[in-house]
């Protein structure tokens, strides 16, 4: 009996240290670059990365987690531009991912009327100087893990690593194909981009607090804490874990 409560407030106490291990929140930073610099611009990089020609300009904002590779199309003709939806593709390490599902939506009953089926457009139309935003995919939702990137780095030292295109994580882009006015030709346009530098930051050495003034005049919200990020670059994107 002895033997057995003495492995057991072993076990119990391990299961003390254990429970009382702090964890860290930790922000994996990931930033891009185009595989063609010549190609696709950035004044920027908190505005990110945009393509022109003379019918439109292609607009893109990775920031967001796991990153955001859609895209906006701004109208630079006096006509409307018309985004050929099903011959549009996301690109991701050689395989292509379709913009059009073809996929439909019920409306719920309204005032005894029957039901009503949305079906999804093949074709976009963007008015003359008008801007339109599409697709959802993102760009990597893992947290890269690699013999030479510490996953732990220590406050005020974040830990980084650098890709060149052949050894990136991933290269994404998107295939575009579009054409203005009811009869023009149709134009496609490829914009691809990769992982260069992924950086592990612990959030507290990522964010910091500040006192906002919203409402001088009303007592409970005249200063608000607001917690504000350093580094937040729309030509990057950024994955959370704890450890």
């Amino acid at each position: 009996m002895k033997t057995f409560n003495k492995a057991l407030v072993a076990i119990l106490l391990a299961s003390v240290v254990c429970s009382c291990k702090t964890m860290q929140n930790y922000y994996q930073i990931a930033q891009t670059k185009p595989m063609d610099a010549t190609f696709i611009k950035c004044d920027d990089a908190d505005k990110g990365y945009y393509y022109e020609d003379l019918n439109c300009r292609i607009s893109y904002n990775f920031w967001s987690e796991k990153g955001d590779a859609g895209f906006t199309v701004t109208n630079l003709t006096d006509q409307v531009l018309y985004i050929l939806k099903d011959k549009c593709f996301f690109i991701k390490d050689g395989v292509s991912y379709d913009y059009y599902h073809g996929r439909e939506w019920a409306d719920p009953v309204v005032a005894g009327k029957a039901t009503a089926t949305d079906k999804e457009q093949t074709i976009i139309g963007i008015a003359p100087h008008t801007s339109r935003s599409i697709g959802s995919y993102e760009i990597y939702g893992f947290v890269l893990v690699n013999c030479d990137l510490d996953r732990k780095p220590a406050k005020n030292k974040p830990a980084s690593i650098s890709f060149s295109p052949e050894n990136s994580p991933v290269q994404f882009g998107n295939f575009i194909t579009y054409r203005v006015g009811n009869y023009g030709a149709e134009q496609s346009v490829k914009n691809m981009f990769y992982t260069w530098r992924v950086t592990n930051y612990r959030k507290d050495d990522l964010f910091y607090t500040e006192k906002i003034t919203k409402c001088p005049n009303v007592s409970d919200i005249k200063e608000m804490q607001e917690s504000i990020i350093r580094f937040a670059p729309a030509t990057g994107y950024y994955i959370t874990y704890v450890k």
